[in-house]
């Protein structure tokens, strides 16, 4: 039988498939507890997002804001609501659910929101958080 992850134990542990993050994105919120609640806030980041592994081109997404526990970006893509993808970008890797996804009415393009599910920071420290003990 081939292997489908490396080691689960590892923070940094990813599917040898595919690459998506294995940490419960619930271990980023727990290791919050105790500090100030984190608010969403302004994150512009350029996305890229899978709906089907493997699939040969991502779709593209550029993020209104970013939290521990999920983010909101703008795409030309329409999603579906309880629809999961994998997210990938320059900051963070993620397996999500999708929570959301409206038309704007103005640039007719896709306000998708996700809660992740899974989550690897690709730097310990960030604008709105330090994963450092």
């Amino acid at each position: 039988m081939p292997q489908l992850f490396n080691n689960l134990n590892d923070p940094e542990a990813v599917c040898v498939n595919c690459t998506s993050p294995l940490r419960p994105a619930s271990d980023w919120q727990l290791e919050t507890i105790g500090q100030r609640a984190i608010n969403r806030i302004p994150k512009n980041l350029d996305i890229n997002f899978y709906t089907a592994w493997p699939q040969s081109t991502a779709y593209t997404g550029h993020t209104l804001d970013v939290s521990p526990n999920g983010l909101r970006f703008i795409s030309d893509h329409r999603l579906e609501k309880g629809q999961y993808i994998k997210i990938s970008s320059n900051s963070l890797d993620a397996i999500a659910l999708i929570t959301y996804c409206q038309q704007d009415d103005e640039t007719h393009r896709w306000i998708v929101g996700v809660s992740f599910q899974t989550l690897r920071f690709r730097r310990s420290q960030g604008a709105f958080f330090s994963a450092k003990a």
